[in-house]
């Protein structure tokens, strides 16, 4: 490879599909060739410390060990490298940056050698003068320390030299090893310098000297005012064909499968870079033996993009061509996480009623310890569930103090029984909502290979999350069923891109596509993005809003008309009656609660004959209602993109001080802050306390009562750094993308809904910088009710979150009163979750026309000990979690797969993991007697023997007992009831006992 870049003095690459293609590339050159290093400036941070996390991946591969270092923090370190540097990486708006000359950097880097003469105090004041300092500052660099005749210096956290003197003479020149804390002897030392003003500005393209290798987005370089460089326009002419990207799988194994054998009968090795071997060595079946499976963290896992090397015939897939898909659990509802259940909490139990959430607890049975929810219920009755049965439990949503149940009596069953028949009604009209579309019959779309190219020039990888949802769209787009899918997801965790990629798919079916925007600012960007993702292919886009002249408008909405236009983006105003859309496929209606009742009338008008998407961060109560109801198909986004931090969030009351700091750290570090206020009365004082606290601050004011012209002008200032902090109301809440802004203050935070704060705090951290949100609030006219909305807030910590908040929100508010007074009493009666589900099964049995039968409560209690050990799981809410995701599977492969999901391993023989085996065990035994349909599977033991004892309902097939009767004559069968003995003094009874029942099953 290296023999591409011989002939060249200078190259400049762009990056034209595969980061992790091109860092490998980067790593089999010769670096003799390039004894200046190899020069890395990418688009932006982000590619910056991904590029970096990629070489040091391939370094360890390849077993390599040049050094790689970041620009500009560590520009001047690595002018003092030996040769050949290895890599320096930065970002393409670093290039211009001032730095001072060659030459003058050389006079500030301080040389020493062992056996020097240099007074130690003079050393220091050297030091001083480029930027070191006394010391010691821990976890930091940049300083020196004084003992006796030893200088310590720390140029780095990670690189540490201890010089001894004798007199003014260096005896000795010692570097701490930064993983041994070995002392290694160095004959020399070179220190560079940490700051300094240079008297002459140069940029890094003088530092440039041949046969240096830049890497550069080429624009970048061929605008460079200081030098012109000799340029390969697309310097993978010739490489194409040896460097590319491999095709993007979507959890389809059987074509992995039929890839890996066709590579292999190219003659091409297969390597699959993955976070979950085992998994992968299970479905890839035969092909196990013949393809290299490498284990890699899970952190970095999201990084790495397949690409096939044709010089080598070398092929390596990823998790990002996998594209892992979850398999969703239950037959007819959304499975929703006990998240942070804290006592006192109110849960609904299937067959039981609501009760209180007291503890998790420990209690033995047949001899063994066993993990149960303690519910208490009314008149102090306790009820203990078995983790294995949590599927029964879901969090109650209703009313904020509902009644509770009684264990003993009819009550539960009469409630239930009424719900059910009010279930039913409400089944059918949700149904005839829907049925237009379930009749509707579409051309399939066809995937195109160009997919594959556009999607490689986004600049960084999807996220887990981000790829089983493009797989569902995916395969949406191929039914002939319209989609109507709504993704939930965080603001910034990546909808946009979806809503890109399968825009680009109704292109080339010659489809067209309308994406709504609720606000112009948010059309806008939506423009911006959807044009600069298609700029190298002929879709043509088009952004229709009131803020333009309308003969620019008319002639839109003519070529739209025409069918001259493939992707129109806009306002509600692609809702008026002059809009034609001809060809329209897909409509993309990204906050669709933040339109109006004659929107949304139109909308429905739209919807039967197309494709539909939706997109929203907290999705409001109505949406959510019906995405339960399993009418709406869901994908949840929760995975944050790679680098992503969790917001610093800060609940006070209102302290000028604390706002004057945190905007002036905003500013000292070159960020802007928004700055908000629920109403538009309230912005003159903010805006003159301001004022008073930073009397330079540049203010700009956006508020919905604006003309838009006025409102555009003022968020293109702020775009584009005029403005510094924006003084707004709720205009920001929906799809500002700005990383710049990372400072976010929210007055009297008490006054606005739970969601609203969610999404506004969203609105900073957009990229890898800390973000900071400060929500102030008045102690005086505070309402109990806003004072719980701030500790939800408070508690979601995690980044995606949003739905979590959205069922919060209406638990707080009372699900029943928001969606409407018809449903209020069956909501209240039963908790939102369980009244999802009940409509869920009805709109099911409505739809195939028979009567799903329900699954058993089945009651396990046999001699083996399972749970999962607090040193496998410290947290008891982090347990409870895992307890409940665990007795919702519904498949014996996804609890096979749970140990490595959860522990990133297999199990060992330590007592934490068997227990956890064991737990394993038994829901496995439990899948099987539901399937049976049986009600128990017991044991009672008696010395080495144990006494089994099955009982089964009434469904259960004379076919299937007599299966099992004639294959295990241990058995004895009497009304309703099996029983068996089996020596229990070893584990083969599991077996035994496992075979028993898939007989019973089938």
């Amino acid at each position: 490879m290296a023999d591409h870049f011989s002939n060249n003095k200078m190259v400049s690459l762009k990056i034209p599909f595969n980061l992790t293609a091109l860092t490998y590339l980067a790593m089999h050159l010769d670096t003799a060739q390039f004894p200046d290093g190899q020069w890395w400036f990418l688009n932006n941070h982000k590619e910056k410390d991904q590029a970096l996390s990629l070489l040091k991946f391939w370094q360890q591969q390849l077993r390599q060990s040049l050094a790689s270092v970041t620009y500009p923090e560590s520009f001047f370190k690595f002018q003092t490298l030996p040769q050949p540097r290895g890599w320096l990486l930065g970002s393409s708006d670093h290039l211009s940056l001032p730095l001072p000359t060659p030459e003058q950097l050389a006079s500030y880097i301080i040389k020493l050698n062992q056996g020097d003469k240099q007074n130690p105090l003079s050393l220091l004041k050297l030091l001083d003068k480029i930027g070191y300092q006394p010391g010691p500052l821990p976890d930091a660099g940049g300083w020196y320390l004084k003992r006796g005749g030893l200088v310590d210096l720390v140029v780095t956290p990670d690189e540490t030299y201890h010089l001894e003197f004798t007199g003014n003479i260096i005896t000795s020149i010692k570097k701490t090893a930064p993983i041994t804390g070995e002392l290694q002897t160095a004959a020399e030392l070179a220190i560079p310098p940490l700051t300094l003003k240079p008297t002459i500005s140069v940029t890094a393209a003088d530092y440039l000297t041949p046969p240096t290798l830049l890497f550069c987005p080429p624009d970048d370089l061929v605008n460079h005012k200081t030098k012109t460089y000799k340029l390969l326009s697309d310097p993978f002419h010739t490489g194409q064909a040896w460097l590319e990207s491999t095709p993007l799988f979507g959890g389809r194994w059987e074509d992995i499968r039929a890839f890996i054998k066709q590579e292999r009968a190219a003659g091409n090795s297969v390597c699959i870079y993955t976070a979950e071997p085992i998994r992968t060595k299970r479905y890839l079946e035969t092909l196990a033996k013949s393809t290299t499976v490498i284990p890699v963290d899970s952190d970095l896992s999201p990084l790495l993009q397949g690409f096939r090397n044709q010089l080598a015939q070398a092929t390596f897939l990823t998790d990002h061509n996998i594209a892992w898909q979850q398999k969703t659990y239950g037959t007819a509802y959304v499975y929703l996480p006990l998240d942070k259940l804290k006592r006192g909490d109110y849960l609904v139990h299937v067959d039981h009623g609501i009760g209180k959430f007291v503890s998790l607890t420990a209690e033995a049975v047949v001899g063994k310890k066993h993990d149960y929810f303690l519910i208490e219920y009314s008149d102090n009755d306790k009820l203990f569930v078995p983790v294995e049965n949590a599927d029964r439990l879901s969090r109650y949503i209703g009313q904020p103090h509902p009644k509770l149940h009684r264990l003993h009596g009819t009550s539960w069953y009469q409630v239930t029984k009424r719900v059910k028949a009010e279930a039913g009604k409400a089944a059918k009209e949700l149904l005839e909502l829907y049925a237009k579309r379930s009749v509707a019959k579409l051309k399939p779309w066809q995937r195109y290979a160009d997919e594959q190219k556009m999607a490689a020039s986004f600049p960084w990888p999807l996220t887990s999350d981000q790829l089983k949802a493009w797989a569902e769209i995916s395969a949406d787009l191929e039914r002939e069923t319209p989609m109507d899918r709504l993704i939930c997801g965080d603001v910034g965790f990546g909808k946009t891109e979806l809503a890109v990629r399968a825009s680009f798919r109704a292109a080339l079916n010659q489809k067209q596509v309308a994406l709504l925007a609720p606000t112009t600012i948010l059309a806008q960007q939506h423009y911006d993005t959807f044009t600069k993702r298609f700029k190298s292919w002929p879709i043509k886009i088009e952004l229709l809003s009131r803020v333009q002249d309308a003969s620019v408008a008319k002639k839109i909405v003519a070529r739209v008309a025409a069918g001259d236009v493939d992707i129109v983006i806009g306002t509600h105003r692609l809702l008026s009656k002059d809009i034609s859309i001809p060809k329209l496929g897909l409509l993309i209606v990204d906050e669709e609660q933040r339109f109006g009742v004659k929107q949304k009338e139109i909308l429905k008008k739209l919807k039967p004959n197309l494709h539909v998407l939706s997109l929203s961060a907290t999705p409001i109560p109505r949406t959510l209602h019906i995405t339960l109801s399993d009418l709406r198909d869901l994908s949840l986004i929760t995975t944050p993109p790679w680098g992503r931090k969790p917001i610093m969030t800060t609940f006070s009351p209102r302290d000028d001080k604390l706002i004057r700091t945190a905007i002036t750290s905003e500013l000292t570090r070159g960020g802007q802050i928004y700055y908000l206020v629920n109403r538009i009365i309230k912005i003159p004082a903010a805006q003159a306390r301001l004022y008073k606290l930073l009397p330079k601050l540049k203010i700009g004011v956006a508020h919905g009562r604006l003309p838009e012209k006025d409102l555009t002008q003022i968020m293109h200032d702020f775009d584009t750094q005029k403005i510094n902090l924006l003084l707004a109301t709720t205009i920001i809440e929906n799809g500002l993308d700005l990383p710049n802004v990372n400072t976010l203050i929210v007055e009297e935070s008490e006054n606005f809904g739970l969601s609203d704060l969610y999404q506004l705090r969203g609105r900073v951290g957009r990229n890898d910088k800390q973000a900071f949100a400060y929500f102030f609030f008045n102690h005086q006219t505070s309402t109990p009710m806003a004072r719980k909305r701030l500790a939800v807030l408070a508690e979601a910590k995690e980044l995606g979150s949003g739905l979590q908040v959205a069922l919060k929100d209406m638990e707080l508010r009372g699900a029943g009163s928001i969606l409407g007074t018809e449903q209020h009493g069956q909501i209240a009666a039963v908790g939102l979750h369980l009244y999802s589900r009940l409509i869920a099964q009805a709109i099911a049995e409505l739809k195939t026309g028979e009567v799903l039968p329900e699954i058993p409560e089945v009651t396990l209690r046999l001699p083996l000990e399972g749970r999962i050990d607090p040193e496998l799981v410290p947290d008891e809410s982090a347990r409870i979690k895992l307890y409940h995701k665990l007795a919702n599977i519904r498949s014996r492969d996804e609890l096979k797969a749970f140990p490595e999901a959860l522990l990133g391993r297999e199990l060992t023989s330590k007592t934490s993991d068997q227990l956890l085996n064991n737990l394993l065990t038994v829901l496995e035994l439990k899948l099987l007697a539901e399937n049976a349909r049986l009600t128990s599977v017991s044991c009672h033991v008696e010395g080495t023997v144990g006494h089994f004892e099955i009982v089964f309902m009434r469904q259960t097939t004379a076919e299937s007992l007599a299966q099992l009767l004639t294959t295990d004559d241990s058995w004895k069968f009497s009304t309703d009831v099996l029983r068996a003995d089996h020596p229990v003094d070893d584990v083969s009874w599991i077996n035994w006992l496992r075979t028993s029942l898939e007989l019973l099953g089938k």
